[in-house]
């Protein structure tokens, strides 16, 4: 069965909902407002283009959100307001062209899915509200040149937590002016604890074995990065 809009015959307490290949062209104000279990939620494989602000008030208790595979283009930071517990967004195959400032301000996100999508701008604050980020997929957009200062962010410790955890980062797939492979190189710098960055040492765990250094140009990233043994 399909649908062009959100059911209205759903009972309020379940705690998971796969709408996946459905005809869904919009997300409307308070379309879940009564789903304060729901933990899980599907709309992946649709037609989804236009996310009205209040779409996801209600949804205190959802932990894993896929929007794949859907014609969204545009979000701001107020479209995702309510999603107090949401650990894994999946926003892969859309058309996302831009990411802003403090674009989304959801604390628990852990695992962000942005692959595929026509991404060739990411402001340098795009991630400060992610604190707990530990994936985040970039890999197949459109990107020519990322800023050094933004991509530094994501590797500092207070951002990383107690226990340096790690920060899976993929980038392939993009035009870069210079090969993908640096890239990559830099951003398994994970075991890395020590990254020049504008030509300055930031130590962040002297006593780690197998200590490597992360040498990262000045300025946007129109130089290489590298990891050295």
């Amino acid at each position: 069965m399909t649908f062009l809009e959100i059911p209205k015959h759903i009972p309020c307490n379940i705690t998971a909902l796969d709408l996946h290949h459905n005809r869904l062209t919009a997300l409307r104000a308070k379309d879940f407002n009564c789903y304060t279990c729901l933990e899980h939620l599907d709309l992946s494989s649709g037609r989804i283009r236009i996310v009205e602000t209040g779409s996801f008030v209600g949804l205190l208790s959802l932990k894993s959100f896929t929007l794949y595979q859907n014609q969204i283009s545009h979000l701001t930071q107020k479209t995702l307001e309510g999603l107090y517990s949401l650990k894994i967004l999946d926003l892969g195959f859309n058309k996302i062209k831009n990411i802003y400032a403090m674009w989304m301000s959801v604390p628990t996100l852990e695992e962000l899915y942005l692959d595929h999508n026509k991404i060739s701008v990411i402001h340098l604050r795009a991630f400060y509200s992610l604190p707990h980020l530990r994936i985040l997929h970039l890999h197949r957009n459109e990107l020519f040149i990322l800023d050094a200062y933004m991509l530094a962010r994501l590797f500092e410790p207070s951002l990383l937590g107690s226990g340096f955890q790690s920060l899976r980062l993929t980038m392939s797939g993009n035009p870069f002016e210079h090969s993908v492979d640096d890239f990559e190189r830099y951003a398994w710098c994970l075991e890395t604890v020590v990254m020049v960055y504008r030509s300055k040492y930031l130590q962040w765990d002297e006593q780690q074995k197998n200590r490597r250094e992360c040498r990262f140009d000045t300025g946007p990233l129109s130089h290489t990065a590298e990891c050295l043994s």
